[in-house]
């Protein structure tokens, strides 16, 4: 990637900049090299930026490969420095809420709002973080902001998604379903989805994977290191991998999609136009 080999050679000849380290991670985190992306947030982090933009760089790289113990402290320097930016508002609470300090994360969630009442993610964010309840909800807020911003369909769709989800809390299943049909048929309506194409796509895996192709001996992966866990969706994979994962000696990696990536890039690597398989 060009980028990459600019912010190399930019960091030759400078290596003090803890914006070039930032930026290079961002560059391989967007490449999904999450290990050097990581390498090169630690080195902006240990120059110590001096600009919020910077600091918030670093936080989104390690929030992003799920270091989020580390991007607290990055965030928070950001907002110190800029604390009326709702967005770095935003990715603090994000990351606070994945470490299970909630109060931390509503606090933050809150100042983006007061920051900019129209930052309408920070209204869905807000109504995910707790089960509310009739005394304690954001509902009058959210019912008031839609009729503010009727044209802004991105805005819409948080709006009613996060409507959705505090009526169903409270116990208003009608109303409930009738903003999360609404949220759900506005992002339908800008999806590019063909049915037809899906179709395409398991007929062929079906025609591939049959049984006499999946009994054919294979030597499979000799290391005794990785676990593969297989499942159809809400099979309950990720409870057998939180079982494995107790285990002092089994990490858990998550739901990578790096086989994903390799099947895809197979297929661009033949020049063919075709879904998996």
């Amino acid at each position: 990637m060009p980028a990459v080999r600019l912010l190399e050679r930019a960091i030759a000849l400078d290596n003090e900049q803890a914006e070039y380290f930032a930026l290079l991670g961002r560059a391989c985190a967007a490449l999904q090299q999450d290990g050097r992306a990581l390498e090169a947030a630690d080195k902006a982090a240990e120059i110590v930026a001096a600009d919020a933009v910077t600091l918030d760089t670093i936080g989104c790289i390690y929030s992003h490969a799920g270091a989020h113990e580390k991007a607290v402290p990055q965030f928070l320097r950001a907002v110190e420095l800029a604390p009326q930016e709702p967005q770095f508002l935003y990715n603090l609470a994000v990351s606070q809420r994945f470490l299970g300090d909630f109060d931390a994360a509503e606090a933050a969630y809150e100042k983006a709002i007061t920051a900019d009442p129209l930052f309408f993610k920070a209204h869905w964010s807000l109504a995910q973080l707790r089960t509310q309840n009739r005394e304690s909800n954001h509902i009058q807020r959210m019912e008031a902001l839609l009729k503010q911003a009727p044209d802004d369909v991105e805005a819409q769709v948080f709006l009613h998604n996060g409507l959705a989800k505090e009526y169903e809390d409270i116990g208003e299943f009608e109303a409930a379903f009738r903003h999360l049909a609404t949220g759900k048929s506005l992002v339908r309506s800008g999806m590019e989805y063909s049915v037809e194409d899906d179709q395409e796509m398991f007929t062929a895996i079906e025609n591939l994977f049959t049984r006499d192709f999946l009994e054919k001996p294979v030597p499979g992966c000799l290391s005794e290191e990785p676990i593969f866990i297989v499942g159809m969706p809400r099979s309950g994979t990720s409870l057998v991998e939180q079982i494995l994962a107790s285990h002092p000696e089994v990490y858990g990696a998550g739901e990578l999609d790096a086989i994903g990536r390799l099947a895809a890039q197979t297929v661009d690597d033949c020049g063919k136009n075709l879904p998996f398989p």
